[in-house]
């Protein structure tokens, strides 16, 4: 029943995903108070199988946070593909012994807002190729097609947040860390 359950999830996600892209360049999705780690939480079930569970370690880190009002669908899918990026790119790393270290909390530097942070221990980002991660057709994969991160950025700045990735360069794993606002009539969790 359990795994009933995570498929018709998995299903409203990608009918949401499709319909999300129909109606993206038509208007706005429909924003809804969440919690950001029930949301986390389903991005990793949606990213990984039983078996990753073998070479990589997941290390959790949340603190309570306030809810966030923003679309669940789409919020989702940025998670899902940062996430699979990291997986990737410890895939490409090779090993046994990943770590993989999801983290939630709060800032007020700009006003309140949530705070995720995925650090892998994969592959690192070349220094000369972190300033165009984000461009639309910019990829380093052999099968990638430059679009995920791109709509990722662009969908979260429409959100009034922010994306940022980090890496000590090739080899030394990467972080990226996104930000979202929270309305003043959101709710704490």
């Amino acid at each position: 029943l359990k795994e009933i359950g995570g498929v018709v999830r998995n299903i409203d996600h990608v009918k949401q995903i499709i319909f999300s892209h129909q109606t993206m360049a038509k208007s706005r999705g429909m924003r809804e108070s969440l919690s950001v780690v029930e949301l986390l939480n389903q991005a990793i079930e949606l990213s990984f199988q039983p078996g990753d569970l073998k070479w990589i370690r997941l290390q959790r880190d949340y603190r309570v946070v306030p809810h966030v009002v923003i679309d669940r669908h789409q919020l989702l899918q940025i998670l899902v593909n940062l996430l699979r990026n990291a997986k990737q790119a410890m895939q490409l790393q090779g090993g046994l012994n990943h770590i993989l270290a999801i983290g939630v909390g709060g800032g007020s530097e700009e006003g309140l807002s949530v705070i995720i942070t995925i650090r892998d221990t994969g592959i690192g980002i070349a220094p000369e190729h972190l300033a165009r991660m984000f461009t639309r057709g910019f990829t380093t994969k052999n099968d990638g097609n430059g679009i995920g991160l791109h709509s990722s950025i662009v969908t979260i700045h429409s959100m009034g947040g922010s994306l940022q990735a980090h890496s000590d360069g090739v080899g030394t794993g990467a972080t990226l860390t996104l930000t979202l606002p929270v309305q003043r009539e959101a709710i704490p969790t």
